[in-house]
């Protein structure tokens, strides 16, 4: 039986035999990024410490958010950064993979060059796709939900990227699996430089609450931005949640 110390951040605990964030920087090492931006608050010294110690064949980049308001939020402190990590916003004026930490596919690595590849063909904004079944909804929020062009055409062919038309809002409790094999965004996406414009655009407008993807989303389908899904290859576990973290580390141990 191993231990948590409760103080430490969900970035760190213990997954197989690494760290949840060592993941998300073996799918980036994986899919030759070059420079890797990763955004911190206050209380993740830590984590820090633990990026620090185990530097990658890229360029690591540290920004810092005075306090959570949302995933939008934080992205926007690398696109609106302090004096001495201006360079930092140059990097964000071409195609950007975005990747939530606490999203962690099986087997891996290999769903961010997936995506990579796939916006290649799009050349729009492109945002993953995981199935979510009756095994794996219960470890799963209630957020990722979506409307799909057609979503059989998806079924018939796998690696095929498909329209999105709508994003729903983010909801309490567990996934609402309304079909087995349901298609919702899982926290990794490769977007345009103009998410960033009208991630602040949004926020200028007075929202209330977390400033979430799916509310730029929302803004931007509404000005025909297009976007483009693609269904992943494997299995992506919501680390975040203690279900889904019990799932992955299960099978990885027995894996």
């Amino acid at each position: 039986m191993r231990v948590i110390d409760p103080a430490l951040p969900k970035e760190l605990l213990p997954l197989g035999h690494a760290r949840v964030i060592d993941f998300a920087l073996s799918e980036a090492r994986y899919a030759n990024i070059q420079d890797v931006i990763v955004i911190l608050r206050p209380g993740k010294e830590r984590l820090l410490d633990h990026l620090n110690q185990n530097q990658g064949p890229y360029r690591l980049h540290i920004v810092w958010q005075d306090q959570p308001r949302g995933e939008v939020d934080a992205l926007l402190q690398a696109w609106n950064p302090s004096p001495e990590a201006s360079y930092v916003h140059d990097l964000l004026n071409h195609p950007v993979a975005v990747l939530y930490p606490d999203n962690i596919g099986h087997p891996s690595p290999g769903m961010l060059q997936q995506v990579c590849k796939a916006f290649q063909t799009t050349g729009c904004d492109t945002l993953a796709l995981m199935r979510v079944t009756p095994e794996n909804a219960p470890g799963i929020g209630n957020s990722g939900r979506i409307e799909l062009a057609s979503e059989n055409t998806v079924m018939a062919d796998p690696v095929q990227s498909i329209p999105i038309t709508a994003f729903h809002p983010k909801g309490t409790g567990p996934f609402p699996l309304t079909r087995r094999g349901e298609l919702r965004t899982c926290g990794l996406f490769v977007t345009l430089p103009h998410f960033f414009e009208y991630a602040e655009q949004v926020r200028q407008t007075g929202f209330h609450g977390e400033l979430t993807d799916g509310k730029v989303r929302r803004a931007m389908l509404q000005k025909g931005v297009p976007f483009q899904g693609v269904p992943l290859q494997g299995t992506v576990y919501d680390v975040g949640n203690p279900t889904g973290y019990g799932q992955l580390q299960t099978l990885l141990r027995h894996g």
